[in-house]
């Protein structure tokens, strides 16, 4: 498989291109073209010339998709950039010292402890640290949530934040139809922010928080976290629920880390035994050399019942990092991931693998490529083996767009319905020339499709005359 991708920020285009390669031969490739004002597709091995839609009539094309459609008629197909939904600066500096504050006015001194020197070991490193914990009861706990939804409905700022990430995406084709006819409306989207957030906090208030609101932090000589616990218990009517979290961040030196995170949830019932547990854990131990690193990481999804595991997902991964720099690496990945099954607890399911990566990134330009081995194993089904190879590549540059139009090229937004029949069949008997040439159509046939018709062949003769009178088949069926 090989991706390219050219992006020109400042005009707001972009050219994608990508191909599936057996062996060494094209099996099938694709492009696409991407501008404010227009989107055009090209499978060459499929259909000739182009596919395409522009920003004018996307309205014509989503009416003959759903012909209640009522969003807006014209929308921009320009690229979506992340950058543009990313906090500013301001904006960031802003959150910090408006929430800071509203911290530091609802935490008392009297809802912190502090213990000097508190015993703490880890993969055998033993270490004395400061214990901070804190801690709130039910009572203090619900007016905290409650302030916290005051806070959040009054704060304007915060609401232009949204609104206008939410109108950067309203102008694409993406989130267009979301808005109806008119567009997006401001006023109107800040009014629905606004209710929406007070019937959040209606509905809040009638959750408990049974065992308040703990956590503690045990903090080294340098002022590093190396442990904290999160406890909460949540009722909403129906059952209390305690969630519990635990990360772990210890140093040894400075070259080994071992990093880790635990969350469990079960029924809350004071001085009860649980009947059962969902567990989340990983764990990711990483050994740093001079240009390489080593890491292994464990991520696990366990459901317990009455203490006993009943079904439970885990992934486990070695990776060698070849390179100091991540933007200019080479990294080898060994890894497996393993299914128990709740209903038949003795039976699993496993994948293994090796990924081997590849990266080359600059200002301008990136490269990756990836070569994948699984290993499917199945207690039923035996398994087998698959093999992949991933090259892509990306480039800040102008894009010029092709002359779309004209020839062969489609638009579809006037496209009839005989026209979109037509097209799928197009591509249907492309896409079975491919098969057969490359030898894959048996891949997809039923083995024991010469069983559903027995000896008869094209030549074969059929006998009307062959159905008795209590046949449930006549002439006219036939």
């Amino acid at each position: 498989i090989t991706m390219d991708m050219k992006q020109d920020p400042k005009e707001k285009k972009a050219h994608y291109s990508a191909a599936i390669n057996l062996e060494d031969e094209k099996l099938i490739d694709a492009e696409m073209y991407q501008s404010e004002k227009q989107e055009a597709y090209s499978v060459p091995s499929l259909f000739d010339g182009y596919y395409y839609l522009n920003a004018e009539d996307y309205g014509d094309f989503m009416r003959m998709q759903n012909p209640a459609y009522d969003g807006p008629d014209k929308v921009s197909l320009a690229p979506l950039q992340l950058k543009d939904f990313e906090l500013t600066e301001a904006e960031q500096e802003y959150l910090a010292s408006s929430y800071g504050e509203f911290l530091m006015e609802n935490l008392k001194d009297e809802h912190f402890s502090e213990e000097k020197k508190r015993p703490y070991e880890y993969e055998g490193i033993e270490q004395d640290l400061r214990k901070v914990t804190f801690k709130l009861s039910p009572k203090e706990t619900k007016k905290l949530m409650d302030d916290f939804m005051t806070k959040l409905i009054k704060d304007e700022k915060l609401h232009d934040m949204v609104i206008y990430r939410v109108e950067e995406a309203s102008r694409t084709s993406v989130f267009a139809e979301n808005f109806g006819d008119t567009g997006f409306d401001k006023k109107e989207m800040k009014e629905e922010l606004v209710q929406g957030l007070k019937d959040l906090r209606d509905e809040m208030k009638e959750v408990e928080y049974p065992a308040g609101f703990t956590s503690a932090i045990l903090v080294d000589n340098k002022d590093y976290i190396v442990n904290r616990t999160v406890k909460v218990a949540v009722d909403g009517g129906s059952e209390a629920l305690q969630f519990a979290l635990e990360t772990t961040d210890v140093r040894d030196g400075d070259d080994k880390r071992y990093q880790g995170m635990e969350m469990t949830a079960h029924p809350y019932e004071k001085d009860a035994k649980d009947d059962y547990k969902m567990i989340v854990t990983v764990v990711n131990d990483t050994v740093y050399k001079k240009d390489k690193s080593e890491q292994d990481m464990q991520i696990s999804f366990i459901n317990e019942a009455n203490g006993e595991q009943t079904d439970g997902i885990v992934f486990d991964m070695k990776s060698t990092f070849d390179g100091e720099k991540a933007s200019k690496q080479k990294v080898k990945r060994d890894f497996s991931l393993a299914i128990q099954d709740g209903v038949r607890v003795d039976t699993y399911q496993e994948i293994t693998g090796i990924i081997k990566q590849s990266n080359d990134t600059g200002k301008k330009t990136s490269k990756e490529s990836f070569e994948i081995e699984l290993d499917l194993v199945d207690e039923y089904d035996g398994g087998g083996k698959l093999l992949l190879a991933f090259d892509s590549s990306s480039k800040l540059k102008d894009v010029k767009m092709p002359e779309i139009g004209k020839g062969d090229d489609t638009d579809l937004s006037k496209m009839t319905e005989s026209d979109r029949r037509m097209m799928m069949t197009e591509m249907e008997n492309g896409l079975s020339e491919l098969m057969m040439e490359f030898g894959l159509m048996q891949m997809f046939m039923d083995p024991y499709s010469d069983d559903l018709y027995g000896d008869y062949s094209e030549t074969s003769e059929f006998d009307l005359n062959d159905y008795t009178e209590e046949s449930d088949v006549d002439g006219s069926d036939l």
